[in-house]
């Protein structure tokens, strides 16, 4: 009952402590009307986003407190695929704005990346595209509304404008940086999402095996070609008679759904240079003790909410003692052209692609227990590179901060009264 009580307490007097950063947006709007100003220049613009970023840190620091276990501390085990202690991931001092893909594991996901991203120091700039339905619960969907999170529906005309709107606003009143978390597959792994999504490449390779395509598709196939929409369509029934097409068929993860991050990356791109997204981080989560999906076994099953923060130990439900987070850089050149270019189709293959090679590593986790191959411990002389293993344990900077709050409600609001009824 602790962990629960420290992150609802908490969280309730971060709240309160935002509140007061309501007051500077009607200020900054009425400085933009009289003044006209670009969001950089306007001070009450950039007082809210950095009263948003120390609050954010606060709760950073809540987290990290809520997690911590002084006789089991829970362990962030950070590498990419290399083996390497992903320092790029760590506080590589050229990649201040970054957006971040991850494959989708438990409701929790986002929260352990979020203490990654304590470590690394960038726990005040992290902006996560979450449900809309999030944004509605008590206390916590409050604090989600005030770190300037994006909360997306499942209507797509809706969420397009949402996303337009809300990485332009990251883009331009960032300060310089920003960690936009995104999870393309669109929901957790369970065993009706990844049914469904085993479903739907199924049917995408039985469609390009019978040869079937739309008279648009058809016609954009063979650039600059004489042949009319149904002869092209029988050479593609010739072709796919002869080569019988394989598509990915996921067991671990789900098919990601690219139009999300598609839309984000295109405004991202744009704008000054100092503004623009340097760098996509592919993040691959796993949790130990193993849990394994092919057997039937889920992660967020085991790992949910409630077994995090309210165990049952002696049904050997209990919160994960380690959470794997394999990390690689995408630079910009291996995704920028189908951006610019408009080639959707094309970022959506390449993106599968990504999600394949993600469906190895999370094997090779359940097989091995790492995410990487050069993690696995030999008994040569040998040395193999070891990966970053982060202890979650607060430090006096996340203690004073949090008691800081505390003095500052139980302070603060009496003297306020007071003065107040004088």
């Amino acid at each position: 009952m602790l962990r629960p009580a420290i992150l609802i307490v908490g969280s309730v007097h971060i709240n309160i402590i935002q509140a007061p950063s309501l007051l500077l947006l009607p200020l900054s709007k009425a400085y933009d009307t009289l003044l006209g100003t670009e969001p950089n220049n306007n001070p009450f613009a950039k007082a809210f986003v950095i009263y948003n970023w120390l609050t954010q840190r606060l709760f950073a620091s809540l987290l990290v407190l809520a997690h911590w276990s002084p006789f089991s501390p829970l362990e962030l085990v950070i590498c990419n695929s290399d083996g390497y202690s992903a320092d790029m991931f760590t506080g590589e001092p050229g990649f201040s704005r970054c957006v971040l893909m991850s494959n989708h594991q438990t409701q929790l996901d986002w929260m352990y990346l979020w203490l990654a991203a304590w470590y690394s120091g960038k726990q005040g700039s992290l902006r996560i595209v979450l449900k809309e339905g999030l944004k509605w619960i008590p206390v916590f969907g409050w604090g989600m509304h005030f770190f300037s999170f994006v909360f997306v529906s499942r209507d797509w005309e809706k969420d397009q404008k949402v996303l337009v709107d809300r990485a332009g606003l990251i883009r331009e009143s960032s300060c310089g940086w920003f960690w936009l978390l995104v999870f393309p597959e669109g929901t957790i792994i369970s065993p009706d999402t990844l049914e469904k999504s085993r479903k739907f490449a199924k049917d995408m390779a039985e469609r390009r095996d019978s040869g079937f395509v739309g008279e648009e598709e058809a016609r954009n196939i063979l650039v600059g070609s004489e042949d009319t929409v149904s002869a092209t369509r029988r050479k593609l029934r010739s072709y796919s008679k002869s080569r019988k097409h394989e598509e990915y068929v996921p067991t671990r993860v789900l098919i990601p759904r690219y139009r999300a991050l598609w839309t984000i990356l295109r405004v991202l791109i744009q704008g000054k240079e100092q503004k623009q997204v340097q760098a996509l981080l592919d993040i691959t989560m796993a949790y130990e003790p193993l849990v394994d999906v092919t057997k039937g076994v889920y992660p967020e099953k085991v790992y949910s909410p409630k077994n995090v923060y309210l165990p049952n130990r002696g049904k050997g439900m209990r919160p994960p003692t380690r959470v794997h987070i394999g990390v690689q850089t995408v630079y910009r050149n291996e995704w920028i052209e189908y951006v610019k270019g408009g080639d959707e189709k094309g970022f959506d293959a390449w993106l599968k692609s990504r999600w394949q090679k993600k469906e190895g590593e999370v094997e090779m986790f359940q097989q091995l227990g790492s995410l990487s191959s050069s993690l696995v411990v030999s008994k040569g002389r040998k040395k193999k590179r070891k990966a970053l293993v982060v202890r979650v344990v607060p430090s006096l900077v996340d203690i004073a901060g949090l008691g800081g709050v505390i003095l500052a409600v139980w302070i603060g609001i009496p003297f306020l009264v007071r003065s107040l009824l004088r």
